[in-house]
């Protein structure tokens, strides 16, 4: 998994933190996880998509159980 790689480089190099951001708009654009989930279904933000959002709780819990704190940065 290419997360899973990226935060044990980290982990290699001393990183105790790590920033990530959802740019989600939930707009036609919007990437999609690995699974092909949108973080968002409807027009728009309207509507979170759980399968989205489960897979990302996992990568913050792999991150921190590698003792890495993620930090999530908003973007407008």
């Amino acid at each position: 998994m290419e997360w899973e790689t990226y935060v044990d480089d980290r982990v290699g190099r001393d990183f105790t933190v790590i920033m990530t951001s959802c740019t989600c708009s939930g707009g036609p654009s919007d990437e999609c996880d690995p699974s092909g989930n949108p973080p968002f279904t409807g027009d728009g933000a309207e509507q979170w998509n759980p399968a989205f959002w489960q897979a990302f709780d996992e990568k913050v819990r792999y991150a921190n159980d590698q003792g890495i704190v993620v930090v999530v940065a908003g973007v407008a």
